[in-house]
């Protein structure tokens, strides 16, 4: 197990790390060596912190745990708690270091304990662990005589420099206006990590202003509304002033405001009722706590935040305020995550699905429509061919084959098992309908779990595929008929969540498809063909699919010149525990997370160094259809960390949770191939523009050339130049 030393090291360093910055929601490593710090502040409790993380993680490898797991700091963190205020309370003498591991071990299992419960329910287990074992230990502290309580001054830092260090600080923040609610709120932070003076609290603070200003205004924000609401009632300050109990305001107010929920003015205004209850909670549980004799500690801050998850968890729909779907342990970045994807993919769906046909077709009928699409069947379309004037057929029209719809084919709109064939059923001659045998001839195929697509009024005899069989988009299934309930031949397309005949329909979207009702295409994704509208699948370029194919393990070299030096980049990709593919560049450690889904190649996030090529590449190629439209313009979002400075995006941090002054957005367009039908060279142009209050922040243009199946290179320009990169496999 220890034969790799220096992997070993870098897991329990990370561990620890994450350990302490786990505890303001963060896994930021400078806040987390700040925190470490801060409770040095008193030596005893600094030693018995790191103690009781090195006790667990040993035991835990011992106990055949994952060392990837433990680096979460998941396991380890309500330990280092449970050992900071065991310390806070005894003095770390002989026996108390016998009884730290013992301390820490049974925090630990509490933790797994509750993992295995709140896990069940999509709950996040908080601090409860944390709570539960050190209520057990100085319940039981009592009846060992060799476990001696820590003095008063034990609080206060025993470092002589630090200590003159926070007189200093006391006596400037006394001539602040409000002074007692500053003292109250610093020495409230300082708390969480058991250190009861005003420098501790503003270290932390500086720390939370480092890693997140959006915590930062909300750590000020919940801890105003829980002083106010207690001035307002004239609530008993003993327990906040001596206590220090406000803690729970600043941590209900990070975890609902920025972390379990997304930081939006929806989140804000929740808080206006979350944390009076928390006030609550805090002079009840007080009540009751100070009879038994425990403390308190973050009980009301545990129960405020289940109790408000679990009602927004409840809800039918959540518009406004929205829980965060996959946490980025960075309020910010949860944030600009769901505010850019949103407007990037408004209704993204994890299955794909086409239009089932080829060419242009006219949408006779769509959602709710008024022949026969209402109530339970109202999300579906029927679809059709005509002619310039509008006319469905040629004349005279009494035949079926007079019809243009009639007998092409029609195809697969998706990856899917076909479940149910029904064949066999006459065309109706036109003029006559079979009311018996509604749906006609059909296929209905099943695309995942709850659904399934079904293709009606079939022609009789067409039918190519059988129960059973795997079928792939654009695959021919059937052609176009006249059976069932139909006037005239026609295709009825739904999707639905079932797999019968007669289901009700599901409104769900079509992933991309071309609305031909204006002077030039237009792309839709993800949307809803409207009744009167021509609309028609996407021809794939073969040559952009090859070579923005990039699957885990391709290596890519880039050749490129700046200030005169040659420099070339090796990028690998790979892919995550979580199967999101990404670039990584060896030489500056930058990568790019991508998705390619057969027909878009898009990136999704850029972590690392801007004056890269990956980034540049990241940038130029960020939104790339694989098809060549020239009168098609791809638009899209961009995180507004990718273009703007670090300073600029931390002011706009402080107000991004109610409005956006910057924004980043991207263009992308075809502008030559040597054969619109089958291309082998392909050059696109893309513009990336940041703006600040609509006005123009910073421009950067690209163009990217493809030949041969493969990127031949990519070119930049901006305020720093013109560069250009060379794509070599």
């Amino acid at each position: 197990m220890f034969e790799n030393k220096t992997f070993w090291i870098k897991s329990f360093i990370k561990t620890v790390l994450h350990s302490y910055s786990q505890i303001m929601f963060s896994k930021d490593p400078v806040l987390a060596m700040l925190l470490i710090c801060v409770t040095f502040f008193d030596w005893q409790l600094g030693i018995s912190g790191l103690f009781g993380i090195t006790i667990v993680y040993l035991f835990a490898l011992a106990m055949r745990f994952s060392s990837a797991a433990l680096q979460e700091g998941i396991y380890t963190y309500a330990p280092l708690m449970s050992c900071l205020a065991a310390c806070s309370i005894y003095k770390l003498n002989f026996s108390m270091l016998l009884m730290l591991p013992l301390l820490a071990v049974a925090t630990f299992l509490i933790t797994i304990f509750f993992l295995r419960i709140t896990d069940k329910y999509q709950l996040p287990v908080l601090s409860i662990p944390f709570l539960f074992s050190v209520w057990l230990f100085i319940t039981s502290a009592e009846n060992f005589g060799t476990l001696q309580l820590y003095p008063k001054e034990g609080y206060l830092t025993v470092i002589l420099f630090i200590k003159h260090l926070t007189e200093i600080l006391n006596k400037i923040l006394v001539k602040f206006p409000f002074a007692d609610f500053f003292l109250l709120f610093f020495r409230s932070l300082g708390a969480i990590f058991f250190q009861y003076n005003e420098l501790a609290g503003v270290l932390i603070f500086i720390g939370i202003i480092y890693f997140s200003r959006i915590a930062a205004v909300l750590s000020v924000y919940g801890f105003t509304m829980g002083y106010v609401f207690y001035y307002f009632f004239q609530g008993d300050f003993t327990p906040l002033v001596y206590s220090y109990i406000g803690f729970n305001f600043i941590l209900t107010s990070i975890a609902i405001g920025g972390f379990f929920l997304i930081p939006s003015r929806g989140s804000f205004i929740i808080l206006l009722w979350c944390i009076p209850f928390a006030a609550l909670l805090t002079a009840s549980f007080h009540t009751i706590f100070s009879k038994i004799g425990l403390p308190l500690y973050s009980l009301p801050f545990n129960v405020a935040t289940l109790l408000t998850i679990v009602m927004l968890q409840t809800r039918k729909s959540a518009k406004h305020i929205v829980l965060v779907a996959e946490q980025e342990y960075s309020p910010e970045q949860n944030h600009y995550k769901y505010f850019t994807d949103k407007a990037r993919f408004v209704r993204h769906t994890h299955y794909r699905v086409f239009l089932p046909f080829w060419g242009k077709w006219f949408v006779s009928q769509g959602h709710n429509g008024k022949i026969t699409h209402q109530d339970e069947w109202q999300y579906a379309w029927d679809f059709d061919l005509r002619d310039s004037f509008g006319s469905t057929c040629k004349m005279p029209g009494k035949k079926l084959e007079d019809y243009y719809c009639y007998d092409k084919p029609i195809a697969s709109p998706g990856f899917g098992t076909v479940i149910e064939v029904v064949d066999g059923i006459p065309d109706n001659q036109i003029g006559e309908i079979n009311t018996f045998q509604n749906w006609g001839n059909t296929i209905i195929i099943k695309h995942g779990e709850y659904l399934y697509s079904k293709l009606s009024h079939l022609r009789s005899g067409s039918i190519r595929v059988n129960k059973g069989d795997f079928v792939v988009p654009g695959q021919i299934l059937a052609t176009c008929g006249n059976s069932g309930r139909s006037p005239e031949p026609h295709l009825h397309f739904q999707l639905q969540a079932t797999p019968y005949i007669g289901s009700k329909t599901l409104k769900y979207p079509i992933s991309y498809y071309l609305n031909y009702n204006y002077d030039a295409p237009k792309l839709c994704s993800f949307d809803y063909p409207e009744e009167n509208q021509w609309v028609g699948n996407i021809q794939r370029c073969n040559l952009l699919k090859e070579a923005l194919n990039l699957p885990p393990g391709k290596t890519i070299n880039i050749l490129y010149q700046n200030k005169g030096r040659r420099i070339k980049e090796k990028w690998e990709v790979f892919t995550n525990p979580f199967n999101q593919l990404y670039i990584y560049c060896h030489s500056s450690n930058a990568i790019a997370y991508f998705v390619n889904d057969g027909l878009m190649f898009y990136f999704t996030d850029y972590v690392g160094k801007k004056n890269v090529a990956l980034y540049h590449f990241y940038l130029a190629a960020y939104r790339v259809l694989m098809a060549y439209y020239p009168q098609i313009t791809i638009q899209d979002r961009l995180l507004i960390s990718d273009m703007f400075s670090t300073l600029v995006k931390n002011f706009h941090d402080l107000t991004a949770p109610f409005f956006h002054y910057c924004k980043g957005h991207y263009y992308l367009n075809y502008t030559y191939a040597d054969n619109e039908h089958n291309p082998q060279k392909v050059t696109l142009k893309s513009i990336c523009q940041a703006q600040i209050f609509n006005k123009t922040y910073e421009k950067k243009q690209y163009i990217i050339d493809f030949e041969n199946g493969s990127v031949l290179r990519f070119i930049s320009k901006d305020n720093e130049g013109i560069c250009e990169y060379l794509w070599q496999e």
